[in-house]
């Protein structure tokens, strides 16, 4: 009987090892699950990513049609916007250094009186300084990204932009309400919210279909684009330029990248803007392209503008031009 019993035994265990292989084979014969499943959810920071550098030999952007344009447009101007979805919020992440004053129009410049740190360059310049020979350190200032790039549209839709839902928007990020991000966030917020001022037309874009959308409101799917093109900041003589748009009948859409956990950007269109070209060659040899606007009409200003203490004149009675910097995309049709 006891032979039986472990012959009985010696079966079972058998048993159990031949249904242990069989399961083992089912597993190893299922697919394995969507790559999309592996990947961590869109708004965690997936492991730091290389920035994408423009290959010099990457052909030119072609425009005339609506489609896989404006993505190849900024993945030459901005390629670091298209890199897979991610946030920077909550990681201690530094935000991009910008001058300590407001650049928008309708804003006074509250200092006392006017100090221009050396290695912010010229912010503002006269349109007939715009000559070849002309020698500025123009504010064409380095981009500095905090890893933001943009997500897409559906997702960007789901999260509240708005200062009503302030408190949401931090939770959902991880920010402290104290913290210096918090204060970024509703900065950028309350600029975008603010009423337009007289002859500008402005938007602010959460992800880039929105963008190419309100750009492509005004000027149709047949458009280009621009932006500064340069290594690093230093003194640089204009050695040409040209005016691109159509001779003053089209007043470009400049997007500007705001500060903000995934990529915004402050799209405008004002009325009477000029834009420029510029070629340029630094004092070491290096060249480089600027993108300039000047604005014919600056009567709605502030008349406490930042540009009107530099420059000593008053609202409306020249035109007045900025340098863009590198995180700015000019808009026109082509």
């Amino acid at each position: 009987m006891a032979r039986e019993g472990e012959g009985e035994g010696e079966k079972e265990r058998k048993r159990r090892k031949r249904r242990e292989g069989e399961e083992e084979g089912r597993r190893r014969r299922s697919p394995a699950p969507p790559s999309s499943q592996l990947r961590p959810p869109l708004l965690l920071p997936p492991p730091s990513q290389p920035r994408l550098r423009r290959s010099p030999a990457s052909p030119p952007p072609q425009t005339g049609f609506y489609g896989p344009l404006p993505s190849l447009l900024l993945l030459l101007l901005l390629p670091s916007l298209l890199l897979q979805g991610n946030v920077a919020a909550g990681q201690g992440r530094d935000y991009p250094k910008r001058p300590p004053w407001d650049l928008y129009y309708d804003s006074g410049y509250t200092g006392n009186g006017y100090e221009q740190p050396a290695h912010y360059g010229s912010t503002y310049f006269l349109e007939e300084d715009i000559k070849q020979g002309t020698k500025m350190k123009l504010n064409f200032t380095i981009t500095q990204t905090n890893g933001a790039t943009f997500l897409p549209r559906q997702v960007a839709q789901m999260i509240p932009f708005s200062s009503n839902k302030f408190l949401e928007i931090l939770n959902r990020f991880l920010i402290k309400p104290n913290s210096v991000e918090a204060e970024i966030i509703k900065e950028t917020i309350k600029r975008c919210e603010s009423s337009s001022f007289q002859g500008e037309q402005k938007y602010c874009a959460t992800s880039l279909e929105s963008m190419i959308d309100f750009c492509t409101s005004m000027f149709g799917k047949n458009i280009q684009a621009f932006s500064t093109e340069l290594e690093k900041l230093q003194e640089y003589r204009i050695s040409g330029f040209k005016k691109i748009g159509r001779g003053g009948r089209d007043d470009p859409a400049v997007c500007h990248m705001q500060n903000y956990p995934y990529a915004v950007f402050y799209c405008h269109n004002i009325r009477s803007t000029e834009t420029y070209m510029l070629s340029l060659e630094g004092a070491d040899g290096a060249k480089a392209k600027g993108a300039v606007v000047c604005h014919k009409n600056t009567s709605a200003w502030n008349p406490k503008h930042l540009a009107f203490q530099i420059l000593k004149v008053k609202p409306g009675t020249v035109p007045i031009c900025h340098a863009l910097s590198q995180d700015s995309i000019v808009w026109l049709p082509n």
